[in-house]
């Protein structure tokens, strides 16, 4: 597999960020110097100096490059909202037409709304494609003229949703992209590679070496996704001991319908035979759960399923599903702090995530 997206491991790393700690320090506040200065600088070559501007232009550092300019440092906007209170505009809520499918949506529209209302704020929630738009700038700056907006949250958005969205209001992020402090935004999240590490272990302990997890994703995101997959393994083994005989698979499955799930199980469950299902969303694993009842295959007993989002609705699921949940009070005390705080942005805070232990994993008596 490759290294993860925007963080190689390698040289490159380290000199991007001290190229971003020398930024964040001052010491060039609008021009970046070139290539080869940089490598003086630094004392690597302009090959690695290259790679680690590369990598902070990507993680949103920079404006986009122009042939034979300097790269222009990107600067949050100082927009006066900042310093407002919090009640004197309403709050722009954004999410992927995608997610509203998505349980874990449900949850963070919920607590985003009280906790904006209850400052005594307006909310105004808007659905879109998050991957329609590559350059969203336009759209979001007609909602926020239109709808008066003093802030945006983001519900697991791209990287440049966040930075057009910083580039107007004071912006949130929940969950999606890692946010970088220098991205001028504020934002909570779960390492995915943590999901799969709890939830790798767990299998293993019952007796599960053959673990299935689609890769749902395209392009970048599903080379991260991999990566994650892959980081989890090693952080399984680091939590867990070594874990004998392990075999993960990952077949592919972008589709959003239905039908084309139904047919993805049907091949994989048959080409890789699998002890174990790991489901990344909720609606990946109500759709397992409709094959198996089609095919008769009964869950635990021929097919332990496991899933690292958790949704209320899924507890009405039988067998119910082991799952991993995040604790909604952590999410309400992080974004209060934004708001008290003057929506001012702080980076990337991560939170973490519980085991909710169901009836949906089988003990296997002879490890496969």
């Amino acid at each position: 597999m490759k290294q993860p997206v925007g963080r190689p491991n390698s040289l490159s790393v380290v000199v991007a960020d001290q190229i971003a700690a020398d930024i964040r320090a001052g010491t060039w506040k609008k021009l970046l110097p070139g290539t080869r200065a940089l490598a003086e600088r630094y004392s690597v070559s302009r090959k690695t100096t290259l790679a680690a501007v590369d990598l902070l232009e990507t993680q949103g550092m920079f404006h986009p490059s122009e042939t034979g300019k300097r790269r222009r440092i990107r600067r949050p906007k100082k927009n006066l909202e900042q310093s407002q209170s919090k009640s004197q505009g309403t709050l722009l809520l954004l999410y992927d037409q995608v997610q509203s499918e998505s349980s874990r949506h449900d949850s963070n529209v919920t607590v985003c709304r009280s906790v904006w209302n209850e400052a005594g704020g307006d909310v105004y929630v808007h659905k879109v494609d998050y991957d329609r738009f590559k350059r969203p700038r336009a759209l979001l700056a007609d909602l926020v003229e239109k709808h008066k907006i003093a802030a945006i949250v983001l519900l697991s958005p791209r990287r440049e949703w966040i930075l057009a969205a910083a580039d107007l209001r004071p912006t949130y992020s929940m969950g999606g992209y890692w946010v970088p402090e220098f991205m001028g935004a504020s934002a909570h999240g779960f390492n995915i590679s943590d999901h799969f590490a709890q939830l790798i272990v767990h299998l293993h302990a019952h007796g599960h070496r053959r673990i299935l997890t689609p890769n749902y994703r395209e392009g970048q995101r599903s080379d991260a996704f991999l990566d994650s997959v892959k980081i989890g393994i090693e952080k399984a083994n680091s939590t867990g001991g070594y874990l004998k005989n392990l075999q993960i698979d990952t077949p592919k499955c972008t589709s959003h319908n239905p039908e084309q799930w139904f047919r993805f199980w049907q091949e994989s469950l048959r080409t890789y035979e699998p002890t174990a299902v790991i489901a990344s969303r909720s609606i990946q694993m109500q759709s397992l759960y409709g094959f198996c009842a089609a095919s008769k295959i009964s869950i635990p007993h021929d097919l332990s399923v496991v899933c690292s989002e958790y949704s209320e609705r899924s507890n009405w699921m039988w067998p119910r599903p082991t799952m991993l949940r995040h604790s909604e009070t952590s999410v309400r005390r992080q974004l209060r702090k934004w708001i008290t705080g003057g929506l001012r942005p702080t980076g990337m805070k991560e939170l973490q995530l519980e085991l909710v232990v169901g009836s949906s994993v089988n003990t296997l008596s002879v490890p496969q």
